[in-house]
């Protein structure tokens, strides 16, 4: 994921097919804000299937402020912490690509990548460890 440089909480997702076969990939994000899950819809729900044609790349991406306020939070609350609380990792994201084959029923699972947005930063962070 990378952040866009004119607007810290527009975030950009990259998805390439390195196959020879046309492929549906889902995204499910998992956000979690404050410790409360919150549900997405659509391609970043993982409710929604975006095609990839063999070897194609697409660009994805969505709001950081669109899923925070799913939370009774808003991204202005964030940006009001102290500079020492800023590096606390308040928004998480359990990343899930799946794919399969267009028109086949086997699905297959990348593994799960844990990331934060870090506000301190103004980026998105993979982190290797469940928190």
């Amino acid at each position: 994921m990378e952040v866009d440089t004119h607007n810290p909480y527009h975030i950009f997702f990259n998805m390439q097919n390195y196959s020879k076969v046309p492929i549906d990939c889902w995204c499910k994000l998992n956000p979690t804000v404050n410790d409360d899950n919150i549900e997405l819809d659509n391609f970043y729900g993982g409710k929604s299937a975006f095609k990839l044609q063999p070897y194609g790349k697409a660009q994805g991406h969505f709001f950081l402020s669109d899923i925070v306020e799913k939370s009774s939070i808003k991204v202005e609350n964030f940006e009001e912490l102290p500079e020492t609380q800023k590096t606390e990792r308040y928004v998480y994201f359990k990343v899930e690509f799946f794919y399969n084959k267009i028109g086949s029923k086997e699905k297959y699972f990348n593994p799960i990548q844990p990331c934060f947005y870090s506000f301190h930063y103004k980026i998105v962070e993979a982190w290797c460890r469940d928190k």
